[in-house]
């Protein structure tokens, strides 16, 4: 994902939080829940060379909804 801007909305990161409080996992807990909803955007984003931004909502956090991918603008 070199050269493509990864942004977490504050409701994704509020999601994050309420998510590991939840599980009783603490900061392990963070990383696992952040690399459930990357773990499909790190294989398929390499592949693509339109992809300028990702952006996790909070959507994608409590519904596993995909993440948005913002496109380079044509030149």
């Amino acid at each position: 994902m070199d050269g493509v801007k990864l942004t977490f909305e504050e409701g994704a990161l509020k999601a994050i939080a309420e998510k590991t409080i939840e599980r009783g996992t603490g900061a392990r807990g963070l990383r696992s829940i952040v690399e459930e909803t990357m773990t499909d955007v790190m294989f398929r984003v390499p592949s693509r060379d339109d992809v300028d931004e990702v952006v996790i909502t909070e959507e994608c956090i409590k519904n596993g909804t995909e993440p948005k991918m913002v496109t380079k603008k044509p030149e």
